[in-house]
């Protein structure tokens, strides 16, 4: 993940789900207790996810709406 501060950020990831009947797929990441303060804070511009099998990995820029991403965080 590439935040507007211009460094990149690794997630571990912990578990993925596709929403029956809906676009919706729910990912589960660790995060690193240093870059939590700049994920909460800072705009998101790129993620890349490897999608696993022939999909391989797949970039998304975050153009409209950057905030959605944040917004749907829950953080324990």
């Amino acid at each position: 993940m590439i935040l507007s501060d211009g460094k990149s950020y690794s997630l571990e990831h912990f578990d993925t789900r596709y929403i029956d009947k809906d676009t919706v797929m729910q990912m589960l990441f660790l995060i690193k207790k240093d870059d939590l303060n700049n994920l909460l804070n800072l705009q998101i511009v790129d993620v890349t996810i490897d999608m696993m099998g022939t999909e391989g990995m797949r970039t998304y820029t975050c153009k409209l709406h950057k905030s959605a991403l944040k917004e749907s965080w829950i953080v324990f």
